[in-house]
């Protein structure tokens, strides 16, 4: 095994302009998801951030 990851992913979310639902409620639920749910370790990148 390896100490250097083979692949990088970045994530991405799109929502159409005429969506219910707002970008502020949606990154409310991601972070809520990254700190609650122990994700934060995980979805860390290279650069330090999310």
């Amino acid at each position: 095994m390896s100490d250097t990851p083979d692949q990088i992913y970045r994530y991405r979310a799109l929502l159409r302009p005429e969506s219910p639902l707002e970008v502020k409620k949606l990154f409310t639920w991601i972070s809520r998801a990254i700190d609650d749910l122990g994700y934060a370790d995980r979805w860390m990148g290279t650069e330090g951030s999310l």
